[in-house]
């Protein structure tokens, strides 16, 4: 999140995730499962039932690994010419549930975990509960 904390972006909606209209999802969640999540989400909007196949094409056409070689789902080639990016910069990484621990120094990651668990801290709140189980 450009220009302002990543925790108080996701905590101030988080806080109001069981309000009538509002959708709490995250990226751990879709992960797991994305079929559900579509279905949740067609229930909240009102939309009408999809079938087998336009369910199968949208979870084709969602799935991390398409997105991110699409043109206009993935960031990365109008991020590098409007900032100085390095050679390898990419928008989208891995798509990968935890793969901060294989990405970050352990300096780093546990200078995030702190401030994390801190952050939470005085909401009450536990990452886990946010993300469910990050393996």
């Amino acid at each position: 999140m450009a220009f302002t904390s990543y925790w108080a972006h996701v905590i101030d909606f988080y806080r109001m995730r069981n309000e009538e209209n509002v959708f709490f999802v995250t990226y751990e969640e879709m992960s797991r499962n994305l079929k559900d999540v579509v279905l949740r989400l067609s229930r909240f909007l009102d939309c009408k039932e999809l079938s087998e196949s336009e369910m199968d094409k949208l979870l084709t056409h969602l799935n991390f690994k398409n997105m991110k070689g699409r043109k206009f789902g993935n960031s990365t080639g109008l991020l590098s010419t409007l900032r100085k990016t390095k050679d390898d910069f990419n928008f989208m990484r891995r798509g990968i549930v935890g793969s901060y621990k294989d990405e970050l120094s352990p300096e780093n990651k546990d200078k995030i975990d702190k401030l994390t668990e801190r952050f939470l801290e005085e909401y009450g709140v536990t990452e886990s509960e946010i993300f469910g189980s990050i393996k």
